[in-house]
């Protein structure tokens, strides 16, 4: 069905009550276009009466943010915030709603009687047990002990401290941030009631999560009696400990932390910064609003403390006490709770500050200089940088037997893990080259570190100065390899520490020299590290006949942890599936060709950990958009393309350049395009139809991230829109191999041919009138 025929389906659907026919509905529409604002406006009513509010504010928003003046989006996304108790989130739609509104009496009149009510609810009073409340709250930029000190606190007699960390605490923190909450409303709906209770029951209210720092201006303002603690910490060492958490690369919590607003240019130029600049940029932040605060305070309401003293000191955390009004100190209690480290992890050999290169540690110094500067931490705060042992592990042969490539582009304490689970391997017969791309320059300290430590560790910096890991770069570890056995590495993955070992035994056993690949089971993990299970990545194709083989993949991969296993390095180098230009999930190609040259054994040992780090909350589109990227952003760049077509066809190009009996290329052939059709029917099916859809409305350009050329441009540009036609119609060639039977799509290529065809005209027509120019 076509767009219009699936809003009246819909439409009917859900007046008739069946909800989630209706909802398959509205996503086949957003499949087919992403920006069909009745077809998210319709979708996210249902997600709303479902009960997925979040989801549900998100598209509303995403509508908003495409058309400000949306009737229905603006109407719904009120509803759903009022009916949360989160109605001045509105606040910002409403105003930009307000200054384009000009023909809609009825929004119009919808809008003025929403402000009154916002205003309204903004007059609200701040309850007098929270008025004459005993308070206090820390203000931090987080990593800086605020967790220790929360328990430290709670050591007195009468207190009540809290550590919020509850999703819509951090959510609502960074909408502070960005002003975009009242904030008055959201302290009184999540705070307020906690310190009225507090307070009943004869106790001193305390909040200590960072969190509570984007808040401050206005606890200051409206609860008199309020004190603040300032912990802050050198920045040298808060950026150590971010880049080891892994802040803005993959941390659990970096959905609610402070980043620019996304809908300003400033983000855009904050997007491109190094992770480490990112993290100095989070550090000054805080500390300017917190700067803000303290200038209007009397001295009497707030008290600097520092993380070093923090665990170092505990005459001052007796001072603290007294500052806060809290009864019952005892040095032996604050000693015992300082001992056990809270949100800390210990990892790998991460670099220490002071082994840090002159440069970065100067980089971190410029950043953070005016905060730095004003709570006492100079250059020489950490002493001059220690020597390292000069000593180093792991005596190597001029050719190791085994070289692990890790290609990477960050990690903090993820990286350090890694790598220390691939160099406490009990088989030490290895070399770890290790690859980046040259634009995080915390990559290149901790790479650089462990090369002075370990003589097995040879760094390879490509110094292309990209964002992303093309498949060069697994390509070029391959040809840099001179072991006879290879492997991957990941950066978010780690080996058990039998692993090489393990798999080493099968291929000293194997005199012929018919395995190719050994591979580990899988545990399988999530990002917050809880235990999923054994992996789905078992593939049986160990047998003598290669054409066999290669269908027990093409048939059985799932997971595809096997591309992590142990590789005969004469079968690698004949491979070509990392070459293959444009083709989707290469690691699945390259092991189908891996299958052709030789054996693939599993074993039954569990000894491969995966850690699912990538995001699977996000579109097809998007997903397409960040694996096209990863490979190569050129083909992000190619507009309507088939990615799955491309990953079918390109199987059988594997199979067709090949060496095999031409009666067997045809049983292969056959093979894979029936069983593509059936394993990967949702995605073939979604991307067809997406670019039919969008060639019936003569778009021939319009890439996964969702950018096309205006109309201005296609206009002027004869030779770009014939190239275009002509790139799409290569595409949808070779989905018409898979697809002989889909009749839309010969329709879809017969309007293409005649599209090529007057473009050619248009084309030959300017040629002449260049050369009749000329002459």
């Amino acid at each position: 069905m076509n767009i219009e025929d699936l809003i009246i389906s819909g439409k009917k659907l859900y007046i008739e009550g069946n909800l989630q026919e209706a909802k398959g509905c509205f996503l086949s529409i957003i499949t087919i276009n992403p920006y069909h604002l009745e077809g998210l406006n319709n979708l996210a009513v249902i997600l709303f009466y479902e009960g997925q509010n979040d989801l549900a504010q998100d598209i509303f928003k995403k509508i908003l943010s495409i058309d400000p003046v949306h009737k229905d989006g603006l109407m719904n996304l009120y509803d759903l915030l009022n009916k949360q108790g989160e109605a001045s989130q509105f606040i910002p739609y409403m105003e930009m709603a307000m200054a384009k509104v000009t023909q809609d009496h009825e929004l119009g009149l919808f809008l003025e009687d929403i402000k009154k009510q916002i205003c309204q609810g903004k007059n609200r009073t701040v309850p007098s047990e929270v008025l004459n409340a005993e308070s206090f709250f820390v203000l931090s930029s987080g990593r800086c002990g605020s967790k220790t000190l929360n328990e430290v606190i709670n050591t007195a007699e009468n207190v009540r401290s809290f550590h919020t960390s509850r999703p819509e605490v951090g959510q609502g923190s960074l909408e502070a941030f960005w002003n975009r909450i009242d904030k008055k409303e959201f302290l009184s709906n999540y705070h307020y009631p906690l310190i009225q209770q507090t307070s009943k029951d004869g106790f001193v209210f305390g909040e200590t999560s960072p969190a509570i720092t984007a808040f401050s201006d206005v606890l200051a303002e409206t609860i008199p009696k309020a004190k603040f603690v300032i912990l802050v910490r050198d920045p040298l060492t808060f950026t150590r400990s971010a880049l080891f958490q892994n802040f803005y690369h993959g941390h659990g919590d970096d959905t609610y932390r402070f980043t620019p607003s996304k809908d300003t240019d400033t983000y855009i130029q904050w997007k491109k910064k190094s992770q480490a600049d990112k993290i100095c940029w989070l550090w000054n932040e805080f500390n300017n609003l917190i700067e803000k605060v303290t200038e209007n305070l009397d001295q009497d309401r707030f008290m600097v403390l520092h993380f070093e003293d923090l665990f170092g000191n505990v005459r001052t955390i007796r001072k603290l006490f007294d500052f806060l009004n809290l009864k019952g100190f005892s040095s032996s209690r604050v000693s015992e709770v300082i001992k056990v480290k809270r949100n800390a992890n210990n990892y790998g050999r991460f670099p220490a500050v002071s082994e840090w290169s002159h440069e970065f540690r100067q980089t971190i110094e410029q950043s953070c200089w005016k905060y730095a500067l004003k709570y006492g931490y100079v250059n020489d705060k950490t002493g001059n940088a220690r020597q390292r042992s000069t000593q180093q592990k792991g005596h190597i042969k001029k050719r190791p037997v085994v070289t692990i490539g890790l290609p990477l582009y960050s990690g903090g304490a993820m990286l350090a893990d890694a790598i220390e689970s691939i160099l406490s391997q009990d088989y030490t017969d290895i070399e770890l080259m290790v690859s980046d791309h040259g634009s995080d320059p915390f990559v290149r300290e901790v790479c650089t570190n462990y090369q002075k430590m370990d003589r097995r560790v040879k760094y390879l910096p490509t110094d292309d100065r990209i964002d992303y890991l093309g498949c060069h770069i697994f390509q070029r570890m391959i040809e840099l390899a001179p072991s006879p056995f290879f492997m991957w590495a990941s950066y978010d993955d780690r080996l058990e520490k039998s692993c090489i070992s393990k798999c080493m035994e099968w291929m000293e056993r194997d005199k012929e020299e018919s395995i190719a690949l050994v591979y580990p089971r899988s545990k399988v993990f999530n990002k917050d590290y809880e235990y999923l299970g054994i992996g789905n990545d078992s593939v049986k194709a160990d047998q003598d006949d290669p054409c066999e083989r290669f269908v027990h993949v093409i048939r059985e991969l799932q997971m595809c942890n096997a591309i992590y296993g142990l590789f005969r390095n004469r079968y690698v180098r004949k491979t070509r599936s990392m070459r293959v230009k444009n083709a989707y999930a290469h690691d699945n190609l390259f092991l189908a060709e891996i299958a052709l040259l030789g054996k693939i054994i599993q074993i039954d040992d569990a000894l491969f950990i995966r850690i699912l780090t990538r995001k699977y909350d996000v579109t097809m589109a998007q997903h397409y958009a960040e694996i096209l990227y990863s490979n190569d952003p050129v083909t992000l760049e190619e507009g309507l393309s088939l990615p799955f077509c491309r990953f079918t066809y390109a199987h059988c190009e594997l199979i067709n350049h090949s060496i095999i009996a031409p009666e067997r290329k045809e049983a292969l052939t056959n093979e894979i395009v029936h069983c593509f059709r059936i394993r990967w029917k949702q995605q073939l099916d979604n991307e067809i139809e997406r670019l039919m859809q969008l060639v019936k409305k003569d778009v021939y350009y319009f890439t996964w991230d969702s950018r096309s050329y205006d109309d201005g441009i296609r206009k002027e540009s004869k030779y770009l829109e014939y190239f275009n036609i002509t790139d799409v119609l290569k595409r949808i060639r070779e989905a018409i191999f898979l697809f002989p039977d889909n009749g839309h799509l010969h329709d879809t290529y017969k309007k293409c041919i005649a599209d090529a065809e007057r473009m050619s005209r248009v084309v030959i027509k300017d040629m002449k009138y260049r050369q009749e120019a000329k002459s």
